[in-house]
């Protein structure tokens, strides 16, 4: 009697695989037309909510996914009007959970320091493990967050931007 042990092998890899199935998926979760308006030379401050059930990915997966990474954020001047006179300006973005939190418990994205006002300028700014793991208590945590932008400007500003968050996450697909 010959036994074949090839295609025993070849199943019991097939269904180790299977059962340890996770799927790695990209998706943005864009920050569109932020304002930025300033009669002078001043501070600038603006909050965006962002609700992560928001995001069909996100709702599609909540209950199977393993890791939620913000990979970069991209910053975009999308819309310079004509009342700008700001040349430049520098910035520093951040992620809160509750808008009335202090600034001290912050998560730290990025600084766009000497950001050259024009259209459809970006800076990217890399993600940190600090912001994964920032991402994933709030998936577990009602989803919501704020992104703050403060920084200066070095004078009258009406522009807009964008920041995009490139996130990817891993989920349990779920076929066994």
């Amino acid at each position: 009697m010959v036994r074949r042990k090839a295609p025993r092998l070849a199943l019991a890899v097939a269904c180790a695989a299977l059962t340890a199935c996770v799927v790695n998926l990209s998706f943005d979760m864009d920050q569109a037309n932020i304002a930025v308006l300033t009669p002078m030379a001043s501070d600038i401050s603006q909050s965006v909510l962002v609700d992560l059930g928001s995001y069909s990915d996100i709702r599609e997966h909540n209950g199977d996914i393993r890791s939620l990474d913000l990979e970069y954020v991209d910053v975009t001047i999308t819309t310079v009007n004509s009342g700008n006179a700001a040349k430049t300006i520098n910035a520093r973005i951040t992620l809160r959970k509750n808008l009335d939190d202090q600034p001290d418990f912050d998560v730290l994205v990025g600084d766009v320091a000497g950001f050259q006002v024009q259209k459809n300028a970006t800076r990217r700014i890399q993600g940190n493990p600090q912001l994964d793991a920032f991402l994933l208590e709030r998936l577990h945590d009602g989803g919501k967050f704020y992104v703050i932008i403060t920084g200066t400007t070095d004078n009258k500003t009406d522009l807009a931007l964008d920041v995009n968050l490139h996130a990817s996450m891993a989920y349990d697909s779920g076929l066994f």
